[in-house]
């Protein structure tokens, strides 16, 4: 089964993120590990219905939209070459949460402790409330019922919550540990009256077990994890401030796909929501597929430079001039941004069209592979494909007049766009520079 796995990878992911986060590329890692984790967190979906837990099964299937969408949010960042800190806290404290979780789950002996010891103490509150109880390891034996303590019945889960945020913040030393300490003996201590009192309610008769579990105990530590939250967040400026910069980051529509190749995104996100609760494997591989969908498909908007500007995202291959001919090469990789852009203001004379090979499209032999031309006079850009690109969109016209970086088209899955200028100015790039289109100055000269 995959749903471990994705955990593991989500959780080094999330981890892999951390360490690059001063590199651009690190909002890569981090949209792969939310990604990962929205896929993860359904599949114990099945689980909780059988113990009649709607609750955190519904929570758990907002995952897949929740989770997604941060990882959306990363691969705008990404396009945008912009670091938000308090992205990166927040990343940092869910890999410490989820990872000290899984880890004492999967430590058997640790994990048969924390649930007997959490026994023993909910059966001792709920003798004081008045009700008879024993205890056989894990199970609280009342007078009616049987009590099974699992490990999310310790407070494991929201200690490590509070606790890996705290550590992950920028707070000093001291006023971590002393909050970190605060918050997982008041939730211990909370977790004991809680299982206490469900029990003591189940055998009393005053209310049912779901309904003193799933509603009243649920809704009581929901408020109470509220409360200790502001608390937290007030100790910890930092942290707050993370929160802050967080939330105003995910903003609804941040995120645009070409009209184009949007349906690649969109149509495997769909059908892996239907197939998530039947098979996770399958859902995790059409969410890896969206993923990559939105990775390829993006198309962010761009503060337009000045001078001939570049008109794709990516490496530059070559830039030299050639007898009064500027000739510039940009190989764009599967993480680059596909839609190119115009290099400058004109007029469409004519778009030509070719036939040819499908070699790699950094090698010399490229330059054979099947192309399209947009010639604007003394500007003309050559869309290429390579390998795995075999899709050239153009969206411009002969005679059709265009502006400096706007999207005139689209390579799907690559790959590579040449630029020959035959104008007076300096050419400002070299090999191995990486340049974004419409941003990028690539020849200084007089537009």
């Amino acid at each position: 089964m995959l749903e471990p796995l994705s955990l593991l990878f989500g959780l080094i992911f999330l981890e892999t993120g951390w360490l690059l986060r001063a590199e651009n590329k690190a909002h890569l890692s981090f949209s792969i590990g939310w990604l990962l984790f929205g896929v993860y967190w359904p599949s114990l979906v099945p689980g909780y219905l059988e113990i009649n837990d709607y609750f955190n099964a519904v929570f758990c299937l907002l995952a897949i939209p929740f989770f997604l969408y941060i990882s959306l949010n990363e691969i705008h960042l990404y396009s945008k070459r912009k670091r938000v800190k308090g992205m990166e806290t927040v990343a940092f404290g869910s890999f410490i949460a989820t990872l000290t979780y899984f880890l004492i789950e999967y430590i058997t002996p640790l994990a048969s402790f924390l649930k007997s010891t959490s026994a023993r103490e909910a059966s001792a509150f709920a003798r004081a409330l008045g009700v008879s109880t024993a205890v056989e390891g894990n199970f609280v034996l009342g007078a009616h019922t049987t009590f099974e303590i699992v490990l999310a019945c310790t407070a494991l889960q929201s200690i490590m919550i509070f606790v890996g945020f705290i550590v992950a913040s920028q707070e000093i030393k001291r006023k971590r540990v002393i909050a970190a300490t605060a918050m997982a003996v008041v939730i211990y201590l909370l977790n004991i009256v809680r299982n206490g009192g469900i029990i003591f309610l189940s055998e009393s008769g005053i209310m049912d077990f779901n309904t003193a579990h799933n509603l009243l105990g649920k809704t009581a530590s929901l408020v109470a994890m509220f409360l200790l939250a502001l608390f937290v967040l007030s100790y910890l400026p930092s942290l707050y401030d993370s929160f802050a910069e967080f939330f105003v980051t995910l903003k609804p529509k941040k995120l645009k796909l070409v009209a184009r190749g949007g349906g690649f995104a969109l149509l495997p996100l769909l059908l892996s929501l239907f197939v998530s609760y039947i098979s996770v494997d399958v859902s995790l591989i059409l969410t890896m597929l969206s993923f990559l969908g939105v990775l390829f498909f993006r198309d962010p908007e761009r503060s337009i430079g000045r001078g001939i500007v570049s008109p794709a995202d990516g490496e530059v291959l070559y830039a030299f001039d050639d007898n009064g001919t500027k000739r510039i090469a940009i190989f764009m990789s599967i993480t680059d941004v596909h839609v190119n852009r115009a290099p400058c203001s004109g007029e469409v004379l004519r778009v030509d069209k070719g036939r040819g090979t499908h070699a790699p499209a950094y090698s010399k032999n490229a330059e054979k592979n099947v192309y399209a031309l947009i010639d604007m006079g003394r500007i003309k850009v050559k869309q290429i494909t390579g390998i795995f690109a075999r899709r050239i969109v153009t969206y411009v016209r002969k005679d059709e007049p265009v502006k400096k970086g706007e999207r005139i088209g689209l390579i799907r899955f690559g790959s590579r766009v040449d630029l020959y200028a035959e104008v007076d100015g300096k050419i400002m790039v070299k090999k191995g520079d990486k340049v974004i289109a419409g941003e990028t100055t690539l020849i200084e000269c007089m537009e």
